[in-house]
């Protein structure tokens, strides 16, 4: 299949000059993962190296590493989108790729499990197991004691058989739910830390784009300033050479008509 698709590849010369993402990129990786989607439960390696050469067939000349990186960022936005709109209940979702990712992973999203907040399947590797919740534990019998039957006697009298205390196993209700709390607890703060690394990573990457970004503008800026400064110094030139050659014009001129004068004098004499 590889084979097969370097086959088709375009010339160097039809490929786009910037490889970076776009929402046409972006919609093209979510068609092409549905496309090759069992690659992917296989082998991701070779998952992404099939997607960087279906890229290329369609003109767009970005790397294994981009597309692996492109994926996992949609990766977290569907699950973080998801799990708040199952918090909050919204009918509307916003995000444009969220149904068609949504078509391709809810099969293999489950809903998290009550004592984890992660879902450790093939989208999400094992390294999330630091995310785990606290253990349920095991609610501890608690004794009951049984008031021993009465008897009556031949003689009237009444009379009890005792049996000691008898212990019965009940379920604490109250150490249920404080462990519940703890659980809830625990798994919304392990989200919380998860989501401010996540956008925390998200804001570094946007200032460095932003520092770029400024950089070259600033280099565009002066080197339109020093092409506007060139080009000032060169019309003051001109307009210095045409005011010489004005002033030459104007002396030549005069010299011209004395010379006339002379001469006219000259033919007059005797």
């Amino acid at each position: 299949m590889h084979g097969a698709m370097t086959g088709i590849v375009k010339s160097e010369s039809e490929i786009f000059p910037h490889p970076e993402f776009n929402p046409r990129t972006t919609q093209l990786l979510i068609e092409l993962t549905q496309k090759h989607w069992d690659q992917y439960a296989i082998n991701k390696t070779q998952f992404y190296q099939m997607l960087h050469s279906e890229f290329l067939a369609h003109g767009y000349n970005i790397s294994a590493q981009k597309i692996r990186k492109k994926w996992n960022n949609l990766l977290v936005t569907y699950k973080r989108t998801k799990d708040r709109t199952r918090v909050s209940s919204e009918a509307r979702i916003t995000w444009e790729y969220f149904e068609a990712l949504d078509s391709i992973l809810s099969p293999t999203v489950p809903a998290p499990p009550s004592s984890r907040v992660s879902v450790s399947t093939v989208l999400f590797p094992a390294d999330s197991e630091q995310f785990l919740a606290p253990p349920l534990a095991t609610p501890s019998p608690a004794p009951c004691k049984l008031s021993p039957p009465h008897t009556h006697s031949p003689d009237g009298q009444d009379s009890h058989m005792d049996f000691g205390s008898i212990a019965m196993p009940t379920t604490s209700s109250e150490h249920g739910a404080e462990t519940d709390r703890r659980r809830r607890r625990a798994s919304q703060e392990a989200t919380d830390v998860f989501l401010e690394s996540y956008e925390a990573h998200a804001l570094r990457r946007t200032k460095v784009l932003e520092s770029l970004a400024n950089k070259h503008s600033r280099r565009n800026l002066i080197a339109e300033k020093r092409r506007e400064n060139r080009e000032l110094r060169r019309e003051r030139r001109e307009e210095e050479m045409l005011t010489c050659l004005r002033d030459m014009t104007s002396t030549l001129r005069h010299i011209s008509q004395q010379q006339d004068r002379i001469i006219s004098l000259l033919e007059k004499r005797p």
